[in-house]
């Protein structure tokens, strides 16, 4: 074997070393950035979260509460109750259907991941699960006629019944 030959071996393997390194280094940090993203992606969510329950703020639910006091029922309301409630005023039928609207674009959210479930879940779970037991009876009655009426809100409802609160470590506690 010549030397160039030799030369043109160790050249060649040099080459390899070089370009496998090179994709191990592509790979370390594609990983790495898939991570950023993913950590960027979830902070953004909660983000989104937080930003969308400052909106239940311009809600008006005063009417919802002086006629049914719903938060703190215990059964649902019957349904004679609300429809004369709404025969009254129709501002009544108007708040009810922007309160379930409202959890519904929550719902939806957590459904299509737009919004961190966590971060809803610890600061409406108490109220949407008592609107929708309060509510079921109208709900059940507005899916006669439209199915999938707050569907999604009453899928999260029933998600959140079958897992226990999940409680988030401090991002001060340290190891």
């Amino acid at each position: 074997m010549s030397n160039f030959e030799i030369i043109s071996i160790i050249l060649s393997v040099v080459n390899i070393v070089i370009t496998v390194t090179g994709l191990c280094f592509a790979y370390k940090q594609l990983v790495a950035n898939y991570k950023i993203k993913r950590a960027d992606f979830e902070w953004n969510k909660r983000l989104e979260a937080k930003n969308i329950l400052r909106e239940y703020r311009n809600l008006s639910v005063d009417l919802l509460v002086d006629k049914f006091d719903f938060l703190n029922r215990k059964n649902p309301i019957p349904l004679h109750e609300i429809q004369e409630a709404i025969q009254e005023d129709k501002q009544v039928q108007k708040q009810l259907h922007d309160l379930l609207n409202f959890y519904q674009g929550l719902a939806n959210g957590i459904e299509h991941h737009v919004y961190d479930s966590d971060v809803i879940r610890s600061s409406r779970e108490t109220a949407m699960k008592n609107t929708v037991r309060a509510f079921s009876l109208f709900i059940d009655m507005r899916r006669e006629k439209s199915p999938t009426a707050w569907g999604s809100l009453t899928r999260i409802i029933n998600e959140w019944d079958k897992q226990p609160t999940p409680v988030r470590p401090s991002p001060y506690d340290f190891e």
